[in-house]
């Protein structure tokens, strides 16, 4: 093999591994960028999660609070809303005691409807169903009031 084959073979090889480290150079760097950007997501979403999260636990405490305090609120409708805040947040606890009772009162009340369609419904078809909802909490008044209170200090951050 002439010198200048030789040569030409070098230079041919350093230009391969000049070019070659040149692609895993930007690959790595688009790797990282790639990487940033996922971990960035992921960040995002841990919040958006734990906003969530926070913002259920707080509804939670409040509506458990004004079922006990408030007047306004019905020991029904703060069972109703009880249970799927619930359901989003530790759905195992509604197969325990006391806040199954939870589920209970939302079976029960379940064919009632709500808003706007009981706004528009005939006042004996109201009154008959305000009669229901009183019957039941009536039945289940201790029940409701004592999950309320155990929803109230419940430890959910610590789940």
């Amino acid at each position: 093999m002439s010198e200048t084959t030789t040569y030409l073979l070098i230079a041919t090889g350093l230009i391969l591994i000049a070019g070659l480290s040149t692609y895993i150079w930007k690959q790595l760097k688009f790797q990282r960028t790639h990487q940033l950007r996922l971990d960035d997501i992921e960040q995002q979403a841990r919040e958006k999660t734990q906003q969530r999260r926070d913002y259920l636990i707080e509804s939670i405490r409040l509506i458990s609070h004004a079922m006990e305090h408030d007047d306004k609120l019905t020991l029904t409708e703060g069972a109703i809303r009880l249970k799927v805040l619930v359901e989003h947040l530790a759905p195992h606890l509604l197969t325990q005691e006391p806040y199954a009772i939870l589920v209970l009162m939302f079976e029960q009340t379940q064919h009632i409807p709500l808003k706007e369609k009981f706004k528009a419904l005939d006042r004996k078809a109201q009154r008959k169903y305000l009669a229901e909802m009183h019957r039941l909490e009536q039945q289940h008044q201790v029940a409701l009031i004592d999950t309320a209170r155990q929803l109230h200090s419940y430890p959910f951050e610590n789940q």
